[in-house]
């Protein structure tokens, strides 16, 4: 067995090769180092996020809702704002022809209003006479023969029952077709209780082919 003094006297602590780390520390900058030549040195990030693929079809299917979602506001605007960009007074529940609609040369006109009201026209600034439905029926009853049928003038017809006024063009009334082109109506409208004195107006334009 060697003697201490012996077994000193030959150790020799290992020398540290040159490029490798000398230290206790495996740091980053150690490990690099000792890449082989010709292989792209690594690099060691910590924390770094998983990158997921992309699901092709996921994304198509969100893209579709959401362009779907954009077509059904923009049909909803479009509805809730037409109305209002016409400037059609609430009292006037439908009308034909709107404005700015195409009818053909004997289209009739009319204008459906809301409970309580009573109207007239004028188109193309020709006044046109009125006729209530309630007293034509009542007058041509007491003079109608069985089995004859109830004769319509004319004029524009007013049915107080259903608070619509409707103007058709005929031979004998005011206007008997409407030239190709465009016309202007204007209606007349008032409350029953308040009576025309109180009577409000509303005028568009449509055109007749």
């Amino acid at each position: 067995m060697a003697s201490p003094l012996a077994w000193s006297s030959w150790y020799r602590p290992p020398k540290t090769v040159p490029g490798m780390f000398s230290g206790s520390l495996m740091t980053q900058k150690n490990l690099a180092s000792v890449a082989p030549r010709g292989v792209s040195r690594l690099k060691f990030r910590q924390n770094e996020p998983v990158k997921r693929p992309i699901d092709k079809q996921l994304l198509l299917v969100s893209a579709g809702v959401a362009i779907g979602l954009i077509l059904i506001v923009m049909g909803l605007q479009s509805a809730t704002t037409g109305r209002d960009a016409q400037n059609i007074p609430a009292a006037i529940e439908e009308m034909s022809p709107g404005p700015g609609d195409q009818v053909v040369q004997q289209a009739q006109i009319s204008v459906d209003f809301i409970e309580g009201y009573e109207a007239s026209l004028i188109i193309d600034g020709i006044t046109i006479e009125t006729t209530r439905l309630d007293e034509l029926s009542a007058e041509g009853n007491a003079q109608l023969e069985p089995g004859a049928q109830l004769e319509i003038p004319p004029t524009a017809i007013f049915d107080p029952g259903n608070y619509i006024i409707s103007f058709t063009p005929q031979e004998g009334a005011p206007i008997e077709v409407f030239s190709q082109g465009n016309h202007t109506a204007q209606v007349i409208y008032w409350k029953m209780v308040d009576g025309r004195e109180k009577a409000k107006s509303f005028t568009w334009e449509f055109e007749a082919n």
